[in-house]
């Protein structure tokens, strides 16, 4: 007496005939002649746009060659992440930006097309998106990590950032998201990692040969301590950040160096206006910057003779400077 093992029914979701429809008529912009239009390739997906979900319908004029050799010529589909699929690259970005950037999950992101549109979309689908975008954006960063390092100059710093993992028992641990910043290449690459050892920074620019600007973290200068190609600059950003800080208790004992910094910060802002290429900007800074960098390692060093409370802020301040 086996019991019979009927096929379970499929259950369809509903065809969402509310959505706002755009179509778009696609024609070949070459030489027509010769050809004569036969018919459509159609293209159907969805996609995002502030507050709404849309269908596009992308219809493809197809032409022939009327000389008998049957080729046919369609217009190109417009590339999309999702390869034949049902996903435009705005859905694709919206639902990944509320996913990475927000912390909003998938299904809660579906729930809330389900509440507000009247629509959504199969969990698993979503799922095989998402396989999809990692292994192709893998492949980018691949390409990103070694066209940043061909860069002659980079910026870089790290702050803390917690996930959770299985080692804590649901608890969050502390990570470190890593940023590399190419100004000319108008690169950025952010780097994951449960370290902020000098590891880090030693594998991602291993083959870079050029000026890295940093903050005052140790774990940079043992990265390129033997590494000749790189160059290893301060950021005054980060000097200037101590001075306003100890402000607040030291006012009058600081206003003078930070002055200075306002002035060249002035000078930077008046260059950028100017739209001075390299050599124009260096020969400003050796003109003007440069005296006023002489009077703030002057100040420094003076500073340093007066044995200052080695736990006040302006000590602190004056010995990072220094270093």
């Amino acid at each position: 007496n086996k019991k019979r093992c009927l096929p379970q029914k499929i259950k369809r979701r509903p065809i969402a005939r509310h959505l706002e429809t755009v179509k778009t008529i696609v024609d070949y912009q070459g030489d027509k002649t010769g050809l004569k239009a036969f018919g459509k390739k159609v293209t159907v997906y969805y996609d995002f746009e502030p507050g709404k979900i849309i269908k596009r319908v992308d219809e493809h004029i197809q032409y022939i060659h009327t000389d008998g050799s049957g080729a046919i010529i369609t217009p190109a589909v417009a590339p999309r992440i999702i390869e034949r699929g049902q996903a435009g690259n705005a859905l694709v970005a919206h639902m990944q930006t509320e996913r990475f950037v927000y912390g909003m999950p998938y299904h809660r992101q579906l729930q809330r097309f389900e509440r507000t549109l009247s629509f959504s979309f199969a969990p698993s689908t979503v799922n095989h998106w998402e396989q999809i975008c990692f292994h192709k954006l893998k492949r980018l960063l691949k390409l990103l990590k070694k066209l940043i390092q061909q860069a002659d100059y980079i910026k870089a710093d790290e702050t803390r950032l917690l996930y959770v993992n299985d080692i804590a028992k649901g608890k969050a641990s502390q990570g470190w998201l890593w940023v590399f910043e190419a100004p000319r290449l108008k690169m950025i690459l952010f780097e994951f990692s449960s370290s902020r050892g000098h590891q880090v920074p030693k594998e991602l620019l291993r083959d870079f040969k050029g000026d890295l600007q940093t903050d005052g973290y140790s774990a940079y200068a043992t990265a390129f301590k033997d590494n000749e190609f790189v160059q290893l600059t301060a950021c005054l950003i980060h000097v200037r950040r101590g001075f306003k800080a100890a402000q607040q208790q030291h006012r009058e004992g600081v206003q003078e160096v930070l002055t200075w910094f306002n002035i060249i910060y002035k000078l930077e802002k008046q260059a950028r206006t100017q739209g001075l290429d390299d050599e124009g900007r260096l020969a400003m800074r050796l003109k003007y910057t440069k005296p006023f960098f002489e009077k703030i390692k002057q100040w420094l060093d003076e500073q340093k003779q007066r044995n200052l409370p080695p736990d006040s802020p302006i000590a602190g301040a004056v010995n990072y400077a220094l270093n």
